[in-house]
């Protein structure tokens, strides 16, 4: 059984270990390492943005409800005026 590709890099000390045990040079084997660490900081990035925007949608409808909500709630306060419930 031939090995075409190195294991994803999940447990870094596991890594090095295989890629050492391999015969794989260490400036390679550092270069692995940086792509995948850049790989991961973009997926996270991706995701993160996935979600921000659903959430800055929100906000921002809220934000366009804000000053209607705010002259109903002065024009509450001036027929029945401000009481504890």
């Amino acid at each position: 059984m031939k090995i075409t590709s190195t294991p994803h890099i999940k447990d870094l000390a596991a890594f090095a270990f295989y890629q050492g045990a391999h015969g794989i040079a260490l400036g390679e084997t550092l270069d692995e390492i940086d792509t995948s660490h850049e790989q991961d900081r973009a997926r996270l990035e991706e995701e993160s943005v996935r979600r921000e925007k659903p959430l800055e949608a929100a906000v921002h409808k809220l934000e366009r409800l804000q000053p209607r909500i705010d002259a109903a709630w002065t024009q509450l306060l001036r027929r029945i005026g401000y009481h504890s419930p």
